[in-house]
């Protein structure tokens, strides 16, 4: 293994423990507020007051053009 490909392992393994460590405080919360004052404990979990986009149907022309500014942005050829 290289260094470089180690120093990948090691972000992921990093990133992956920022992600856990965040889980485990959101459910902290949860079960605070569930133990200590039910009645205000939430409906909906906290991340589904966060609105996801609305994703929409391409054209296929729309599609190609995505699809060339994305080839243009990497420093691909259009041909």
């Amino acid at each position: 293994m290289t260094p470089r490909l180690f120093d990948k392992y090691v972000d992921a393994y990093n990133n992956k423990q920022r992600a856990t460590d965040a889980h485990n405080h959101r459910l902290g919360q949860y079960i605070g507020i569930a133990t200590n004052n039910s009645k205000e404990y939430p409906k909906e979990p906290f991340l589904a007051e966060i609105q996801q986009p609305e994703t929409k149907e391409m054209s296929d022309t729309q599609m190609q053009d995505e699809a060339k500014r994305i080839a243009i942005m990497f420093g691909g050829e259009i041909k």
